[in-house]
């Protein structure tokens, strides 16, 4: 199961997002293949709309002007949008939500880290917001490269931070008061280079010319030049946007990242950076023995009670499921069951199979906050790995929180009463166990798959975790997955399927024969799956 609980799609957002492959910080020693699969691996947690890639900056403005975006949010390979488990009612903004609530400023061209050159100041790309209203208003500036010319720059008044590195940071670039910007867009010294290039160009008649002779070096001066002479700050990303992404350390072991524990690290990366390894070693040394007790995906792929899209709206004859959550009971409650139905739970963590059986042995779907309290008595943290909102540990959990998560999925069912009802009934049919890697090794649970009259899966997003991101590029899982959907519709062609793809795209409520015609189509037309939209009217997987 994947730690993020929202995803945004094309439709729901006016923002671009662009991978600027050929960005000068892209200088990491290490395969730049590597860094753009862990850049959009990353990204596909929450973001499922199209990914405009290219070598030029221009190109991705252009494109993403011609999506009529208002702002483009570009990353360059090996930047990685790291967000936490967040609960609904902390109420807390995903990056996409603070990327849109600033934009209602409208008075800015780029937010970016500043550097300052010899001469002047330039940006770090390694992630940086454009808002696409002002360059176009500002006549496309040019972003601004490394230049053997001299050339006239406006002057900015500094503004500066000490960090909590002990180093200071330049926070914003603003136009000095009462400056002259006459001379149009980063005007040379040249024969005839009077010529106003700019526009909004203003009356400098009582104005001082701020601007000096420079020969930049560094990237994007073109934009704080730009942003100057239109009277607009240059400022770093806000900080709540600026907290939810990181550049992974580029440093000579970078070869072997995905080999290299957090341990190992040199102690000069920041806190943020080892973190992020922490976190994600944690997933690859302890993930199987994972356990997720609380649902994290949305039911709103489901059909209706009642109302099932499977052959004749007869109930299930097998679901096969991962040992997550609820989702399994609420596809047993809405697709319907009978006491012939058999329950098949498949897990790469065997500890996650366990607590899925000792919950249907001995729970009897009251208060379970209460239940949790008493399993992670008998499971203990050494043991078992909890895979908790916000990487909170059993022994900080907030109660409170389980009882508002506790008090939601009941919304979902009706009641406490409804719940009860139905998980009692659920727990007297067929339950069989298999511990089963599904994304490298999957023949154990397909064994037990067979093509009964009406059947389900749900592997949730398998393909699609934070340790196989690590540690498989995007064409290895892409290929797992086609396997896994292939070898399904051969055992089982009538079977409907929930879950992720290999780039956390929704698989929802859709016959797996049919799912493969439409995978085989697009593998036909060789499309970068991982750089466009679901191309289905596909619902969100996460709540």
């Amino acid at each position: 199961m994947s730690i993020q609980q929202s995803i945004t799609t094309i439709e729901n957002s006016s923002i671009g997002y662009g991978l600027w492959s050929n960005s000068p910080a892209s200088n990491v020693k290490i395969n730049n293949l590597t860094l753009r699969d862990l850049s959009l691996s990353w990204l596909r947690f929450s973001y499922q709309g199209e990914v405009i890639e290219s070598n030029s900056i221009e190109s991705i403005l252009q494109q993403a002007m011609e999506k009529d975006c208002r702002a483009c949010f570009i990353q360059t390979p090996g930047n990685i949008i790291s967000e936490d488990w967040i609960l609904p009612h902390w109420k807390q903004d995903d990056l996409h939500a603070c990327v849109q609530e600033h934009l209602k400023k409208d008075d800015f061209l780029i937010c970016a880290d500043i550097i300052k050159t010899e001469q002047y100041f330039a940006l770090d790309t390694s992630c940086f917001l454009i808002n696409l209203q002002q360059y176009k208003k500002m006549g496309y500036p040019k972003f601004g490269f490394a230049s053997q010319k001299k050339l006239h720059l406006i002057q900015p008044q500094v503004s500066s931070r000490e960090t909590d590195i002990s180093r200071r940071e330049i926070t914003q670039l603003k136009p000095l008061p009462n400056i002259s910007t006459n001379l149009g867009l980063a005007q040379s010294n040249d024969k005839g280079s009077n010529k106003n290039r700019g526009s909004n160009i203003v009356d400098s008649s009582k104005k001082v010319d701020s601007s000096k002779r420079i020969t930049p070096s560094g990237v994007g001066w073109g934009f704080i030049d730009a942003s100057l002479r239109h009277g607009l700050t240059v400022s770093q990303l806000p900080e709540n946007i600026s907290n939810k992404q990181l550049l992974l350390p580029a440093i000579e072991l970078c070869h072997s990242l995905r080999k290299t524990t957090a341990a190992s690290l040199p102690l000069d990366i920041e806190p943020v950076q080892k973190r992020f390894l922490n976190g994600v070693e944690a997933q690859i040394t302890r993930g199987r023995s994972g356990v997720f007790l609380w649902n994290i995906e949305s039911y709103d792929d489901l059909p209706n009670s009642n109302q099932s899209n499977t052959p004749a709206n007869d109930p299930l004859c097998d679901l096969y499921s991962v040992a997550a959550g609820f989702k399994p009971n609420m596809l047993l409650h809405r697709h319907g069951f009978e006491s012939t139905t058999k329950v098949t739970f498949f897990d790469y963590s065997q500890q996650a199979l366990d607590i899925r059986k000792l919950i249907l042995d001995e729970w009897d779907g009251s208060d379970y906050p209460a239940f949790c309290q008493k399993l992670m008595r008998r499971f203990p943290t050494d043991e078992t790995f909890y895979q908790l909102w916000n990487g909170v540990r059993p022994e900080r959990i907030d109660w409170t929180d389980a009882e508002l998560l506790w008090a939601n999925e009941l919304r979902h069912w009706g009641g406490a009463e409804k719940f009860k009802q139905q998980w009692q009934l659920q727990q007297r049919l067929n339950h069989q166990f298999i511990h089963c890697d599904l994304i490298h090794d999957p023949e154990s649970i397909l064994a037990q798959i067979k093509d009964s009259s009406v059947s389900v899966i749900w592997w949730s997003n398998a393909f699609f975790t934070i340790s196989s991101n690590w540690l498989l590029s995007i064409e290895q899982r892409r290929q797992r997955f086609k396997y896994w959907i292939e070898e399904l519709a051969k055992r089982a062609p009538g079977c409907w399927i929930y879950g992720a793809d290999h780039n956390n795209r929704p698989v929802n409520n859709i016959n797996v024969s049919q799912y493969l015609n439409e995978l085989n189509l697009a593998c036909e037309n060789d499309e970068q799956d991982e750089l466009t939209a679901p191309g289905r009217n596909a619902l969100p997987l996460r709540f």
